[in-house]
C-alpha cells in the first residue's frame, strides 16, 4: 500500500494577511479617476480604500444630501482584463454596505461611536478641510471567521478601478 500524503485544510495551510497595494494616487478637482493592478499572486478577500482629501468649501454648504460619501462615484473591481466584475458601485451605497459588514460598525461610526480623527474625518468649516473617508470594499462571501469562503485566486491576473467624478 502506498504511502498516503497528509492532506490538511485550507485555512491550517494559510495565513490572512494584510497587504499595501497603492501608497498614494493623486487626483485634482472632482473629475478625476485613478486605477491600480493589484499583485497576481494570492487570494482576494477584501479592499480596504482609505481617502485622504482636502475639500474646500464655500460658506453656501458644505454637504448634500449623501455626505462626503457622494465623492465617489463609482467603485468598481474587475478581474481578468475586465471580463468578470465582481464590484460596480457608488460611494453612497458602499457606505452603506460597510454598515451592514460588521455588528455596530460605520466608515463613520454610524450614530453608533465617534470614531478618532485618524479613522474617519469630514471636517465642514468653510475654507479647506482634510477629509479622512475609509471604505472597506468585500470581495469574497463572508470577511470574518470563515474568511475562505468565496475567495477570489488573483493568479489569473486582478485589476481594480476606482472612479471620482
Amino acid at each position: 500500500m502506498p504511502d498516503q500524503q497528509v492532506v490538511i485544510p485550507f485555512r491550517m495551510a494559510t495565513r490572512q494577511r494584510l497587504r499595501q497595494v497603492k501608497t498614494a494616487q493623486t487626483i485634482s478637482g472632482l473629475a478625476g479617476d485613478t486605477s491600480f493592478t493589484l499583485d497576481r499572486v494570492g487570494m482576494l478577500n477584501y479592499l480596504i480604500l482609505v481617502i485622504k482629501a482636502t475639500v474646500t468649501l464655500s460658506a453656501g454648504g458644505a454637504f448634500a444630501t449623501l455626505g462626503p460619501w457622494q465623492l465617489i462615484n463609482r467603485i468598481r473591481v474587475d478581474l481578468n482584463l475586465g471580463n468578470m466584475t465582481l464590484v460596480d458601485t457608488d460611494g453612497w451605497t458602499m457606505y452603506e454596505i460597510n454598515k451592514t459588514l460588521f455588528r455596530g460598525w460605520g466608515p463613520d461610526g454610524a450614530g453608533v461611536f465617534t470614531p478618532g480623527v485618524g479613522l474617519f474625518s469630514a471636517g465642514v468649516a468653510s475654507g479647506a478641510n482634510s477629509w479622512l473617508l475609509p471604505l472597506i470594499i468585500p470581495i469574497s462571501a463572508n470577511p470574518g471567521s470563515d474568511f475562505d469562503t468565496g475567495l477570489v485566486n488573483l493568479d489569473y491576473g486582478g485589476r481594480s478601478k476606482a472612479i471620482w467624478n
